[in-house]
């Protein structure tokens, strides 16, 4: 989502957890996360698709997952 076509900024936001039956809260990382993590973060567009994702793999691994409108160095920035 444009913010100002002016000057072509995008804003994106954090993507809301479900309530798992448990009570926990969740993120669907779609298998790419394996250990919960206060650092595991999903930010999406205007639209609800997500752009970026963080997680922890392992316990020294992280996994970076970004697309389009982002490079691969504002996804650098961003982690």
């Amino acid at each position: 989502r444009v913010a100002d076509p002016a000057s072509g900024l995008l804003t994106f936001s954090h993507k809301e957890p479900y309530k798992t039956k448990n009570g926990d809260f969740a993120l669907n990382f779609y298998g790419r996360c394996q250990l919960p993590h206060p650092a595991n973060i999903q930010m999406e567009d205007g639209n609800g698709q997500v752009v970026i994702q963080v997680c922890q793999r392992d316990d020294d691994k992280f996994s970076l997952d970004f697309r389009a409108p982002l490079n691969a160095f504002q996804a650098f920035g961003f982690a």
